[in-house]
């Protein structure tokens, strides 16, 4: 059969070529092991014969200067076609214009006159459905004869089930759609004598061991079409030899193997120029060298700061079932997804997640089914590391029992798509059949995009990410990213985080749950041998805001001042982040403090060029204080964070979480004015000088320090240099300083100034600033109300109807006792009072204060100001929110705001589980609420008003409706009816006594 023969032929049935179809490409039961299409029946011409399928996967790339355009590549492939038409007697016409579409070749035979239309696809992706269903069109609305589609890339999933159904057509209508994919193209160029087969004699008299010849690729280039070898060095590919297609003579002109080097060809980053120029056949064969992979370690005990080890790991439930649950749906084909993220900010633990998940692989549960291995991807040096990578992943997986190996050993010879690569298709052939998933991990991802010169190493492992998700084998990828580094959008790190977001599993790492910070100090209380003091867990709890790796290294400096004799009491005012990283620097010797600014500063460092510089003892130094790991031949500091401080200075921003203790301003700024910047001023002075109690004082001393206004031990303060003086304005404005930045703030900046923050928005804003910390819900009420006190007298905060108004008034408010008690309902009127004074407010223009003293209303609307219900006009006099002012709602519109109280709301608690409750209890129960101290008469006046109000609440919550204020009197006598058997409310000697108007 003559060439033109051959080509005529190979145009008839080339749909019925399956369209790249390769070997483990397709899912089961659409190709079967010969690679032909199941159910489907070969055209005439060809039926019965037998189909010289070319013996490994072929590749074809349009290479062009990374800065050319998509055009510019399409039009290098067109080129290509039209030459191949041509010489079949076609007349072609290039980028032909037709209504609604542009097409790439339109041709009409000489002798048949039949119209074809030709798409050429310059691409290595995967077509899409799309393309075949735009061809499929234009082959109807331009009435064309045939449409080809002629690709470098194969067809998608979607694109090949398409082909399988047009295959199923009659012959007539098949044999109008025609697909040549890059195997048909070599093909058909070499039978037309356009280039010569591959050299495969000359490569093997240069490349001495067989084992390293890797697979061939068709390079369409401006320069020219050249053949090019990749050259594996232990077992994946290292570097390319390129031969002249047309001739077959290999390539050793300097300039032109830089010029194809520097395309945007797959092969880009192999070893080009410097290896090739100076080879000669048999003078200076290649031989292959080692590339080493290195895995995440794990520390040698509990204090070490690498990733913990697996019984050393707490927490982190969900995140381990999640990609456990991934992996164990492989098999069973419930889920397409093969890749998956661990993200997270530093120091969060992703890298002791990922070695807990390999160590739950080996497990009873799992062993034999699934296997993990953690890639430090820290050890990267140059280009073939994510490739090697894989490779010994899947021969680790291989020797564990996991998979086949056919041929005694794993081999990537296809350097643009190793998941080509026929041994390990065979590979994940066997982990199909024996239902086993083999994962790989790249812990510490973002270091291939920090440095430009492992930008190669990226693309590397970008096109393995791609290739996976395409493949859908047995085979899953994971990786380990710190999200609180910075992508620029044009990196192409920025292109493929968002590319992959419908195809991965992300598993995001927040900071410790309470229950978890609370298990990683209970495996602190065993390693230590003893129990922390329950203030001090407290205090680390809330300090670390749930950050690991703050828990971690608090827990380490415990330990170690511990070791060294001091006491637990010592050690509360010891906790300052920035101390703890200060101290691994202090010990250390001029050149120590040099080697690890050097490691710091190009982390990660060569091993070799910092043992030159420095020497061996000072780098032994520093490895032995684990201050410095080592990842294969690369070096870097323990945590980024410790990398960060080293080269800056400071430690990472943290909100500050910390809740004031005192229960009264008043006290604290009572007790900042013993103190001065020259001598210390002692716990006793302050009691004997104040009269404050000494508890009370040691909970102001603490809140004093923890807010940068005092300084000094636990029992003596100075004050702090920031505080201009020791007057109450001073202390409030360094106050004011600390609390802009406090975490709370920093969330209730997302509220307009015009949004009113309810009292229950403020505790759940407060709750989300330390998901670490865990108080009971009236511990919350009291915090929020707390410092909501503090936010309003530093002029951040203002008090409005129903709630707060986040705005910041530019200064420290003056903080007055009466003031401080107005800001707190004490029952100064009873509900009937306020319930008449409010629609007396409704039913009449607004009133000025005079005429409400006059009406015996002061007292009532005092209360409905505090309620929200009421408000001052500009000009000082009183008016009802408008919201509130329809009289047939006054008294539900009083209840409810009761009902948010939080001084009724202690009540109301109280009298639920203690109906015989004195009045005094009462008053002593809300001490921590409304800081204050009353005497024995203030206290049974407060308790029964309070109590009134509590006992219509009550009424109202268990009839599930708002009692008439008409029937407040008559509570006492239902209440006694109505529980019988228990006490009442309001005992006999006991009647209620609301504060006189």
């Amino acid at each position: 059969m003559t060439a033109a023969n051959r080509i005529a032929d190979t145009l008839d049935c080339a749909i019925w070529w399956g369209g790249g179809v390769r070997s483990g490409v397709d899912g089961p039961g659409e190709i079967d092991e010969d690679g032909a299409i199941e159910d489907s029946e070969p055209p005439p011409s060809r039926r019965n014969q037998p189909i010289d399928w070319p013996s490994s996967t072929m590749r074809i790339e349009v290479a062009t200067h990374p800065t050319a355009s998509t055009k510019s590549k399409g039009d290098l492939l067109e080129l290509l076609a039209k030459e191949i038409l041509e010489r079949q007697h076609y007349e072609v016409q290039s980028e032909v214009r037709r209504t609604g579409s542009e097409l790439d070749l339109a041709c009409l035979h000489k002798v048949s006159r039949r119209r074809v239309l030709v798409e050429c696809k310059a691409q290595r992706d995967p077509l899409s459905a799309g393309v075949l269903t735009h061809l499929a069109g234009n082959l109807v609305l331009h009435e064309y004869d045939e449409v080809w589609l002629v690709s470098t890339g194969s067809l998608g999933k979607d694109a090949k089930g398409i082909q399988h159904d047009w295959e199923r057509k009659q012959d007539a209508e098949r044999h109008r759609l025609s697909i040549y994919p890059p195997e048909r193209i070599v093909e058909l160029l070499i039978e037309a004598r356009f280039i010569v087969p591959q050299p495969t004699s000359t490569a093997h008299s240069i490349v001495t061991d067989a084992d390293a010849i890797g697979d061939w690729m068709l390079v369409v280039t401006e320069y020219g079409r050249f053949w090019a070898l990749t050259v594996l060095e232990s077992r994946v590919p290292s570097m390319a030899l390129i031969f002249d297609a047309n001739s077959g003579n290999l390539v050793t002109d300097s300039t032109l193997l830089r010029n194809i080097a520097e395309t945007d060809t797959s092969l880009a980053d192999l070893s080009f120029e410097s290896k090739l120029v100076t080879v000669q056949h048999d003078e200076h064969p290649i031989r292959p060298r080692s590339l080493r992979v290195v895995e995440v370690q794990t520390g040698v005990d509990w204090k070490d700061y690498r990733p913990a080890r697996p019984e050393h790991f707490v927490g982190r439930m969900d995140a381990q079932n999640r990609v456990l649950s991934l992996l164990k749906k492989i098999p069973t084909g419930e889920t397409k997804t093969r890749v998956f993220a661990i993200t997270g900010d530093s120091g969060m633990g992703k890298s002791s997640l990922v070695t807990k998940l390999r160590d739950r692989c080996h497990n009873v549960r799992h062993r034999g089914k699934l296997f993990l291995f953690a890639v430090d991807v820290r050890a990267a040096a140059q280009p073939g590391y994510v490739t090697s990578a894989l490779l010994t992943a899947l021969t680790e997986a291989a020797k564990a029992g996991f998979g086949e190996l056919a041929d005694g050993e794993l081999r990537i010879t296809d350097h643009a798509d190793p998941l080509e690569s026929p041994s390990l298709q065979n590979y994940f052939s066997s982990l199909e059949k024996s239902e086993q998933v083999v994962c790989v991990v790249f812990d510490q991802f973002e270091e291939l995009y920090s440095k430009p010169e492992l930008f190669s190493v990226f693309e590397e492992a970008q096109r393995l990410f791609l290739a996976t998700i395409a493949r859908c084998t047995n085979l899953v990828l994971g990786f380990a990213w710190k999200t609180d580094t910075t992508v620029q959008q044009g990196h192409p790190a920025y292109f493929m985080w968002h590319k992959l977001a419908d195809h991965r599993l992300e598993v995001s790492l927040l900071p410790f749950t309470h229950m978890e910070a609370s298990s990683a100090l209970t495996l602190f209380d065993k390693e230590i041998g003893n129990r922390i003091r329950p203030e001090l867990r407290r205090q680390i709890i809330e300090i670390s805001q749930g950050f690991p790796w703050l828990i971690k290294k608090l827990c380490v400096h415990i330990w170690e001042n511990l070791q060294a004799g001091v006491s637990q009491e010592e050690l509360a005012d010891t906790l300052e982040v920035s101390g703890l990283f200060n101290r691994d620097l202090q010990a250390l010797t001029t050149a120590e403090n040099g080697c690890l600014k050097a490691i710091a500063k190009g982390a990660p460092a060569d091993w070799y060029e910092i043992l030159e510089i420095y020497g061996e003892e000072v780098l032994r130094s520093l490895l032995q204080r684990r201050l410095v790991v080592r990842s294969g031949d690369r070096l870097n500091l323990y945590w980024d964070i410790f990398r960060d401080y080293v080269l800056t200075g400071s430690v990472p921003s943290l909100p500050f979480t910390f809740l004031p203790s005192s229960t009264s301003l008043q006290t604290l700024l009572k007790v900042a004015a013993q103190l001065n910047h020259f001598e210390p001023t002692s716990i006793e002075d302050v009691v004997q000088r104040t009269g404050i109690g000494e508890g009370t004082t040691q909970n102001v001393f603490h809140d004093l320090v923890m807010f940068g206004v005092a300084k000094g031990t636990p029992r003596t303060l100075a004050l702090d240099e920031r505080v201009a003086s020791n007057e109450s304005r001073q202390v409030l404005i360094r106050l004011r300083d600390v609390l802009r930045r406090h975490a709370l703030m920093l969330r209730l900046a997302r509220y307009e100034e015009t949004e009113i923050v309810s009292q229950e928005q403020l505790v759940d804003e407060l709750k989300a600033t330390n998901r670490a910390a865990q108080h009971r819900a009236r511990t919350w009420r009291i915090y929020a109300e707390r410092i909501s006190r503090w936010l309003r007298a530093t002029g951040l905060l203002t008090q409005a109807p129903g709630g707060f108004r986040v705005h910041d008034r530019g200064d420290v408010q003056s903080l007055k006792d009466r003031k401080a008690r107005n800001g707190k309902f004490l029952g100064e009127a009873p509900p009937q009072r306020v319930v008449e004074a409010l629609l007396w407010l409704g039913c009449n223009s607004p009133k000025s204060v005079d005429e409400i003293k006059t009406a015996g209303y002061r007292n009532s609307v005092s209360v409905l100001s505090r309620f929200g219900i009421a408000t001052r006009t500009e000009d000082g006099k009183k008016i009802v929110v408008e919201t509130t002012a329809q009289s047939d709602g006054a008294e539900k519109a009083v209840w409810d705001a009761a009902n948010r109280d939080p001084v009724l709301s202690v009540v109301v608690q109280l009298l639920e589980t203690s109906p015989r409750v004195k009045p005094e209890v009462i008053a002593d129960n809300l001490k921590e609420v409304v800081s204050m101290e009353w005497k024995a008469a203030s206290k049974r006046r407060v308790g029964n008003a309070l109590r009134r109000w509590a006992a219509w609440l009550i009424e109202g919550r268990e009839n599930n409706r708002v009692p008439a204020v008409s029937d407040i009197r008559n509570f006492r006598r239902k209440q006694r009816s109505r529980r019988s058997s228990e006490p009442s409310l309001f005992p006999d000697d006991e009647p209620p006594g609301p504060p006189h108007e």
